[in-house]
Order: C-alpha cells, then structure tokens, then sequence
C-alpha cells in the first residue's frame, strides 16, 4: 500500500473520531441539563413525506410466545413522542442475521398489533414477525 494512501486513510478516520467525540460532548451537556434527545438512526423521504427509522442487525427473539424482533422500550418510547408532537412518522428496519431478511414496519402499527415485554436487566418490546413487511 502506497504511504501515502494510508496516511490519507488514517486522517478520515481521525475526522470521523473528532466528529463523534464532538457528538458526545454534546449528548453529555444534555444530559447534564436533563434535556431529553434520541439519535435517529435515519431521516428519509417516502411518498412525499419524511420518516424517520431505527435500524437493528439482530438475531430474532425465539418463542415463546412468538419469533420476533424488538427494541429497548425506551426508543420505542421516545420516537413514538416525537411522532406525537411532529407527525413524523417512526419506522423500524430489522436486518435479520438468521434469515438475512430485511423486516420493516411502522412503530405505530407495531405498537397496535400484538407484542410482547421481555423482563430482566434489559427489557425489551419483541414484535411478531408477521407484522413486519419483508423489503425485498
């Protein structure tokens, strides 16, 4: 590899570095204020109207009570606000490391269907695998 390449390579992950420390110190003055934020994985325009996602590669959640995919309860929580004062609607996209599906679906149809709390340290919100649309 030609050093002068490598060094190039090694300035934009440099960059890529400061821009996340930077992101961090933001996200820790507002904790410190108590002002809450979430991070959207990404902003995108569809039919017109702009949406926003989480985006998981995760192994399903495995029955019982059901094959399924989920999230922490509290980003569930904070994007459905959002979508309350914005009408930004939220949408979660799951690239399945078994199946290698790319399962997706609107919270707020996620959350009127069927769905299951997990307990524990971690608790997580599992949806059934029949209410996401495969992307194909």
């Amino acid at each position: 590899m030609n050093i002068s390449v490598w060094i190039k390579d090694i300035n934009e992950i440099l960059k890529w570095l400061s821009g996340l420390e930077g992101e961090d110190k933001i996200r820790q003055k507002l904790n410190q204020k108590k002002i809450p934020f979430f991070q959207v994985d990404l902003i995108f325009l569809h039919d017109g109207l702009y949406k926003i996602a989480e985006i998981k590669h995760q192994e399903p959640f495995e029955p019982p009570p059901f094959k399924g995919h989920g999230l922490p309860q509290w980003q569930i929580e904070a994007r459905l606000k959002f979508y309350s004062k914005t009408n930004v609607e939220p949408f979660l996209f799951i690239l399945d490391k078994s199946d290698k599906n790319i399962y997706y679906q609107s919270f707020v149809i996620l959350e009127n269907g069927q769905h299951f709390d997990t307990n524990g340290e971690k608790p997580r919100r599992i949806y059934p695998i029949k209410n996401f649309k495969i992307w194909s």
